[in-house]
């Protein structure tokens, strides 16, 4: 008789076994079990091994890699939220490339004028519940909903302004004045139809914030939203034109469509998004690829901090937001990288071209890294952006006052539309850095059989099926994921590796036939605790 801890009842999960005229009980393993050494039971069953779905390892965002001005608001963040640097470093630059927009663009080679790229950014932070997603979200695109705030209250004194002239005009016999257009910059929730209104009005674009970003991807995933799609997909690039024609909406025409999209993703829901869980196949139109500034970074451990925020530092910030929201998008700025740093961007991209059509990097993976060539002089141009506005900022221009009347014309100086060497490497930094956040996302499609295999499980753990069972059985049931025979065996293959079952093969009578399948369950993953762990 196998010893048992004093205390520990059996009872409720005990396994009768009948094996050479023994009975054996078989529950939890208690001190002084006497299994053997080869990890095997008297049943014959082996030792159930954990299903766990080891992710790539990623890189953790340097301070340095961000704007001088910016590294004080985004250390105070994290330190009081108790959030990685990741997450909010990410959404800082995000929320930057939101308030410059077609402000500014970057001409990536020296000669070739026809190939200028607009800072415009799609990102989202891959976050647990209860990882301050919200407050990251929030407190890092303030200084967007500030300015926001202050357009409102222009656009409403522009509103009167306009009514006075057309009660005016009405008297005098004169043709009503033109309507006001309504300036924005920001939004949280805006149907297709009323954003393609906002950015026709707005020639320097508009950035959209979303807390769960999953739910309007999977939306869109869904059959007749094939235009939309198109529509987020030609907004990322931030410069080409786009024309909507409908009955009884007549034309909007969008000379230069830019929209800057910001969220958060829960890990479960990307990897239903990304495995076709959900029900709908990841399309192949490249919108995923566009979330270039899309990180998943490590859990930081939490400590109980208190304290007053750093009202400098966010100070800081918000006159750098202020500053650029205050370039003339009619006559956006023009940079070129300075010569040591158009040496390295050479260099640079020679490399990158090298890796994607590499026959190393999955399909997937490689489009996304594609999308770097444009990448590397978006962000650039935004370090130097904010570089040259802190410095600016230091002049003594009212910033609080941009939305007074002032205009502003641009930095002064020839040194102001070059990117520096120093910036061209940080940017080369980021890239390196977002490349390894890139294979862990994109390692959920590679994995897939390990997600059929884990969706296996769990219904193995809820005893929603017999203690022995053929693939077609599992296919009957009509779950996700396991509708197709040959998933479901590649999953048991998984599960036969790590002990979970064990497969036999009948062979077909005389007559013919094929042979025929067959699992059966191991009984101890019904045993605590349980050999896996949810991811």
């Amino acid at each position: 008789m196998i010893p048992l801890k004093k205390g520990v009842n059996l009872s409720s999960r005990k396994i009768t076994h009948k094996l050479r005229g023994d009975t054996r009980k078989f529950g939890r393993r208690a001190t002084g079990s006497t299994a053997t050494s080869t990890n095997v039971n008297r049943a014959g069953w082996p030792i159930p091994k954990p299903l766990e779905m080891q992710l790539p390892s990623v890189a953790t965002l340097g301070i340095e890699f961000l704007p001088l001005g910016f590294q004080p608001w985004v250390l105070d963040a994290s330190e009081l939220m108790q959030s990685s640097v990741d997450a909010i470093g990410v959404s800082a630059m995000v929320a930057l490339a939101g308030v410059v927009n077609r402000r500014a663009r970057i001409q990536p080679k020296a000669l070739d004028s026809t190939w200028t790229v607009v800072p415009n950014l799609y990102g989202a932070a891959v976050m647990e519940p209860g990882q301050m997603k919200t407050p990251i979200l929030n407190r890092m695109t303030r200084p967007l909903f500030k300015i926001e705030a202050g357009l409102m209250k222009e656009n409403g004194r522009a509103m009167a302004e306009y009514l006075s002239d057309v009660r005016e005009a009405k008297e005098n016999g004169d043709p009503p004045p033109e309507k006001p257009v309504q300036q924005r910059l920001v939004t949280n929730d805006a149907t297709f139809e009323k954003i393609q209104e906002i950015v026709a009005d707005n020639p320097s674009g508009l950035t959209m914030v979303r807390d769960e970003l999953t739910g309007w991807l999977s939306a869109l995933k869904q059959k007749g939203r094939e235009n939309e799609r198109a529509f987020f997909n030609t907004a990322w690039d931030g410069d080409s034109p786009y024309t909507i024609d409908r009955i009884g909406r007549g034309s909007v025409i969008v000379p230069h469509l830019c929209l800057t999209v910001l969220g958060t993703i829960q890990p479960k829901r990307l990897r239903a998004y990304m495995s076709g869980e959900d029900g709908v196949p990841l399309p192949e139109d490249g919108l995923l690829q566009r979330f270039q500034m899309m990180v998943w970074p490590h859990q930081r451990p939490f400590r109980y901090v208190d304290g007053e925020p750093n009202a400098s530092a966010a100070h800081q910030a918000e006159r750098i937001f202020w500053t650029l929201a205050d370039l003339d998008p009619k006559s956006p700025m023009v940079f070129r990288f300075c010569p040591d740093a158009q040496a390295l961007f050479v260099d640079w991209i020679e490399r990158l071209h090298r890796k994607v059509r590499s026959a190393e990097i999955p399909p997937h993976l490689s489009e996304h890294l594609s999308k770097y060539k444009s990448l590397m002089p978006t962000l650039s141009l935004l370090l130097q952006l904010a570089d040259l506005a802190a410095d600016y900022d230091r002049s003594g221009r009212p910033i609080w006052e941009a939305l007074t009347g002032d205009t502003f014309v641009g930095f002064v100086g020839s040194e102001g539309r070059t990117v520096t060497l120093e910036n061209a490497k940080k940017a080369i930094a980021w890239c390196d850095y977002l490349e390894t956040h890139a294979r862990r996302i994109y390692s959920l499609i590679d994995k897939q059989d390990q997600l059929v295999a884990k969706s296996l499980s769990k219904k193995l753990l809820a005893r929603e099926l017999p203690d022995s069972f053929t693939p077609r059985q599992v296919v009957q049931k009509g779950w996700r994921q396991l509708t197709s025979t040959e998933a479901v065996k590649s999953a048991c293959k998984l599960l036969t590796d790590a002990g979970w079952i064990r497969e036999t093969i009948k062979q077909p009578a005389k007559k013919g036939g094929r042979p025929s399948v067959r699992y059966h369950i191991n009984p101890q993953i019904y045993e605590e605790p349980s050999p896996t762990k949810p991811t």
